[in-house]
């Protein structure tokens, strides 16, 4: 008997406008309070990490007099950022601030509470005073994981400043809740090459706050960071193997190849879990062209001829007898073209926003099909049935 081929199958354009809103839903939100005086990094810090600058954003949501809110462009990570940290009443309206923004969201969804607090101070010139201790105790008593961090931390030969080894040593003598593991972390977020000091202590930082925050929003944090591409590799590959796991079952019964557009629903929801992973800086629109270009050179709606009479024919066992792709053939094709996205969102991701918006899509389609033919190449010969 026929399968009927899917409503989405028809339209894979408008299938590939629903994946990508589904992905971008399904990526969750995680939020970071970044607590700390004007001048000791704050924005610098997030930028090296997120690629978001908060200080050219201008004003962010006032969420009260203390605290403003911004959210990063992918719309996957939110900052909430202190004006200073002061002391008497001042502090004590920043440490209310905070208790009451925390306990409200609770009852919220996971993706619209506070999920870890960064405490930065800047190594150089700062002292870690009875009111720094309170503003952490008081963040962690309702809740929040607090991480401190020295930012401007001079390392040379692989040696950090002795005054911000004796500022930390200090911190951590008072026994406060620090996390994790109650140690004080030590970053230099720029490089300073005038004075030879290198960039260090950003994947410390990141591997810390991955460790405290919930399980829930680690997708979130993954897409919004920029310094390890090796954890959005491994998310995406997640969501490639499932989506060829699901390819395979639908090919469990062959598919007609006038009906490998069943396929491209799957490839193309697949394509939007790598590329909101990735924290990609596209639109809708724009991952629409991008999938387009990669799944085949007439366009999307051309896809499911493409690929019966283009890709399938590089994968071992793709040329099948009466004219249907098995399951071995279905879920080896997904996988493989998942794994050439994720290398098209890795040379993506190297790229500044200029380039990445002047980007013309047969690049886009070349690098994919490179990729593509190499990776289908290697597939063991598919046995038959």
């Amino acid at each position: 008997m026929r399968r009927e081929t899917s409503k989405a199958g028809s339209d894979p354009v408008q299938a590939a406008q629903d994946a990508y809103e589904k992905a971008a839903e399904q990526l969750g939100h995680a939020n970071v309070a970044v607590v700390g005086s004007s001048g000791v990094g704050k924005s610098t810090l997030i930028n090296a990490m997120f690629g978001f600058d908060i200080a050219r954003t201008g004003v962010g949501q006032r969420v009260t007099q203390e605290i403003a809110y911004y959210e990063h462009p992918t719309g996957a990570v939110g900052f909430f950022d202190t004006r200073g940290i002061e002391v008497g009443e001042a502090k004590a309206q920043l440490i209310e601030g905070f208790r009451s923004l925390v306990v409200e969201r609770r009852s919220r969804d996971q993706s619209e509470q506070i999920h870890v607090a960064w405490y930065c101070l800047r190594a150089a010139s700062t002292r870690f005073v009875d009111a720094d201790a309170e503003i952490v105790r008081a963040l962690h008593e309702v809740g929040v994981p607090v991480i401190v961090v020295l930012t401007q931390v001079a390392r040379r030969d692989g040696r950090l400043h002795p005054v911000a080894l004796e500022l930390a040593r200090s911190i951590e003598s008072r026994g406060l809740p620090l996390a994790p593991e109650g140690r004080v972390f030590f970053v230099m977020a720029v490089p300073d090459e005038f004075e030879g000091h290198e960039r260090h202590g950003l994947e410390v930082l990141l591997d810390a706050t991955f460790r405290v925050a919930p399980e829930g929003v680690h997708r979130a944090l993954i897409a919004g960071q920029i310094i390890d591409l090796k954890r959005k590799e491994k998310a995406s590959r997640r969501i490639v193997q499932a989506a060829s796991a699901t390819a395979a079952t639908a090919g469990a019964v062959p598919i007609p190849f006038s009906d490998a557009a069943a396929l491209v629903p799957i490839q193309v929801g697949m394509f939007a879990g790598v590329t909101v992973t990735y924290g990609l800086p596209v639109s809708k629109g724009t991952f629409v062209t991008l999938a387009a270009a990669a799944l085949s050179y007439g366009g999307l709606t051309n896809a499911g001829r493409y690929l019966a009479t283009n890709l399938l024919k590089l994968v071992p066992g793709g040329n099948v007898a009466g004219g249907a792709i098995r399951a071995s053939v279905a879920g080896a094709l997904t996988l493989t073209a998942g794994e050439a996205w994720i290398a098209v969102c890795n040379q993506l991701a190297r790229m500044d926003p200029e380039r990445l918006a002047s980007l013309d899509t047969s690049e886009v389609r070349d690098v994919f099909m490179q990729a593509f033919e190499r990776r289908a190449r290697r597939l063991p010969p598919d046995p038959g049935e």
